[in-house]
């Protein structure tokens, strides 16, 4: 997985986990399962983003902050399309 790739999953997982976490506070019936299914959510999001979102070419990890608009790595400056 490409690490713009694995940003924009990892991001989509950590709000899809912070909305089971507000939904369990409004729906009293089901709160251990969202819970549950909530913190299950989050910790793949940040196994994904400790996983994935490295740079391809020198394997350093890429900075979150300010990070949706990096190209190219911040460390060794190659694109991180063009990487393999």
């Amino acid at each position: 997985m490409s690490p713009l790739k694995a940003r924009v999953v990892g991001y989509v997982f950590l709000i899809i986990a912070i909305v089971l976490f507000l939904l369990r506070l409004s729906v009293q019936k089901y709160i251990q399962v969202c819970s549950w299914i909530g913190m299950a959510i989050f910790f793949i999001a940040m196994v994904i983003l400790f996983i994935f979102l490295r740079c391809p070419s020198c394997r350093r990890f890429l900075p979150l902050q300010d990070s949706l608009g990096v190209k190219s790595c911040p460390y060794c400056g190659k694109e991180l399309r063009s990487v393999r």
